[in-house]
């Protein structure tokens, strides 16, 4: 398998396996009622994708010697690179649209917050295109799949796809999102709270806790 870091000691593939890992030790924290099928499928898609912007060249090499990296900070940076990924994969997989809005905003603010729509919609416009546009060069497409299974073509991420993502979004995702009745859109505010949380849970656990399995088997 080639070479691609998510942490300085950890391959990108083994991280994604530790945080599936301990999201299913999780679920055993919650009710059947909380823990759907439809919640356990979005969540490992968000697990899937919410790393795949470290597949840059400028991550790579931060990575792997974090203290003497010494380029643009921004140009390692991997949310909005992983946003955009989803997306279009979305777009090319037809995913379901409040889904998509999910996973997208899961991933955008794992290491922030989540995000408002206005938030989502930068990786359109202003200083997010033009560190997009440094990163998506450098990306390593076949690393990508081996790591993720995420098949992103040459093809696909050519001809400014930031702006295809924005477009998505407004013209797709967000009219569906701001038709939502209250009840609708409390459930989904609730939903994407519940896989947030469990992202973040699950993204630190193996990472901070010296014996992770005895915390998620509790």
């Amino acid at each position: 398998m080639t070479d691609l870091k998510s942490h300085p000691n950890l391959q990108l593939s083994e991280h994604i396996a530790q945080v599936s890992s301990a999201v299913d030790g999780l679920y055993g924290w919650h009710s059947k009622d909380v823990i759907t099928p439809e919640i356990k499928k979005i969540i490992q898609k968000i697990i899937q994708y919410h790393d795949a912007g470290k597949a840059t060249s400028a991550f790579q090499k931060y990575i792997k010697n974090p203290s003497a990296y010494s380029d643009d900070p921004m140009d390692k940076s991997h949310t909005p690179l992983s946003m955009l990924i989803s997306i279009m994969i979305a777009k090319q997989e037809g995913w379901d649209i409040l889904e998509t809005m999910m996973i997208a905003a899961v991933v955008l603010g794992h290491h922030s917050g989540l995000p408002t729509f206005e938030k989502m919609r930068e990786i359109g416009s202003g200083k997010i295109p033009k560190i997009l546009k440094r990163q998506i060069p450098t990306l390593k497409i076949k690393a990508l799949n081996e790591h993720c299974d995420i098949s992103l073509s040459a093809m696909s991420i050519e001809n400014r796809p930031w702006a295809e993502a924005q477009k998505y979004l407004d013209n797709s995702v967000f009219p569906i999102f701001n038709s939502m009745q209250m009840q609708e859109a409390v459930k989904f505010r609730l939903t994407a709270q519940l896989l947030f949380s469990l992202l973040l849970e699950a993204d630190k656990a193996f990472l901070a806790i010296k014996e992770p399995q005895i915390y998620i088997q509790r």
